[in-house]
């Protein structure tokens, strides 16, 4: 047994009739011309008298519109043109489950057999007959209950797809109010920052013995760094990817530390180590300067000690590291330090100062870089933070950075 072309086709040269008399379980139609084989005629008949469910369909344009909705499971017909009219009739119709076309006997030519719709080519023999019928039923059967299937899953698909593309709709649309809300909120707070800033500051350069003085340069420099973690937020959303000289963005982030009133104090325990030569590397220049302050900020805050900027070419990639030696990380503290608004020393009585997004701004930007972060800690001893730059292609064109 072969399929081609959807197309069962048994070749039975000699089949024994000894189950002729056994009735057909399929309901068939025959086409009957005036003309028709004396061999075909002989087979319908000899089908008919064993109490097969058939019926002869003498051929005309009447029956040709009745064949589509017939109540067969099969229609018999022979290498006839009418034959060929009313296979292609019903073979092209929209029913799921229309009657198969069979060709009894051979056709005239090869070509009949490729050029007219059929489902099943047979012999004039009850057994192959009913063998080759319930095979091709079968095969048809399976392609229904597949295609429903098929039906089923493209309508539950499309109905994700269009959940997902009102999502994605609504979860921009969120993204743009965030963002303009967040830039709203940080330039309606700077300009009021900077003179109450220069205000405190004069103020301390009058009496830097006041104790009220030294408080109100502390709160100011907290709220300074509030307000630089919104501002740093707003930016962070927007990352455009472009060669930048690693080299001068780790010094940008120094000099932009040390203008702050709660380290400009303390910006010479940072110790760079940078090599001569520094590849470029893939990044946004703004985004790494807000990540390398925000590493700094924590491990000037977190440490009396010095802290060390290293900057390592390494196979395809620049690798960064801010090392502390201060209080360390608890290892169960771990896998939440980047979550947002999460301070390791949330209680009431925290020797620290800060919002708790820093490190979930950093972990934000270098995700849009493709860049993981790592952390190495030991509570007590101190902290190491290194993430991984892609080097730039100086000879890729604008699309393939952006990718």
């Amino acid at each position: 047994m072969t399929v081609q072309d959807g197309m069962v086709n048994v070749k039975v040269d000699q089949i024994a009739l000894a189950d002729a008399a056994i009735p057909f379980p399929y309901r068939l139609g025959f086409l009957i011309t005036d003309d028709a084989p004396p061999e075909f005629l002989a087979f319908y008949h000899s089908l008919a008298q064993n109490g097969t469910a058939i019926q002869s369909i003498p051929l005309s344009d009447h029956t040709l519109d009745t064949l589509v909705n017939a109540e067969f499971e099969a229609i018999c017909g022979f290498a006839h043109h009418a034959c060929w009219r009313a296979f292609e009739r019903v073979y092209h119709s929209d029913r799921a489950d229309r009657p198969l076309c069979v060709l009894l006997g051979e056709p005239d030519s090869e070509g009949d057999a490729e050029t007219y719709p059929l489902d099943v080519i047979a012999p004039l023999s009850a057994s192959a007959l009913r063998v080759q019928l319930r095979t091709a039923l079968q095969m048809r059967r399976q392609i229904i209950e597949l295609e429903t299937r098929n039906r089923a899953l493209q309508e539950r698909i499309t109905a994700q797809e269009q959940q997902i593309a009102a999502y994605d709709r609504s979860h921009n649309e969120l993204l743009l109010l965030k963002s303009a809300m967040v830039r709203n909120v940080s330039h309606e707070l700077r300009t009021p920052l900077l003179q109450l800033k220069c205000a405190v500051s004069m103020l301390h350069e009058d009496a830097p013995e006041s104790t009220l003085t030294q408080l109100a340069m502390l709160a100011t420099g907290r709220l300074e760094a509030t307000v630089q973690n919104i501002t740093q937020l707003a930016s962070s959303m927007e990352i455009s990817l472009a060669p930048v000289v690693i080299r001068e963005v780790i010094q940008a982030a120094v000099r932009a530390l040390g203008r702050t009133l709660m380290h400009k104090h303390h910006i010479d325990r940072v110790d760079l180590k940078l090599p001569d030569k520094l590849p470029p590397v893939l990044g946004d220049k703004q985004g790494l300067i807000t990540v390398i302050v925000q590493l700094l900020d924590n491990a000037l805050k977190f440490s009396k000690e010095r802290v060390t900027v290293n900057a390592t070419p390494e196979h395809n990639c620049v690798a960064v590291c801010i090392r502390d030696a201060g209080i360390g990380i608890a290892e169960n503290e771990l896998s939440r330090i980047f979550d947002s608004f999460y301070q390791v020393d949330s209680s009431g009585t925290r020797r620290y100062g800060g919002s708790g997004v820093g490190l979930a701004i950093v972990k934000l930007i270098l995700d849009k870089h493709g860049a993981p972060i790592d952390v190495e800690t030991r509570e007590g001893q101190g902290s190491a933070f290194t993430f991984r730059l892609k080097l730039a292609n100086l000879y890729s064109d604008k699309d393939s950075l952006a990718e």
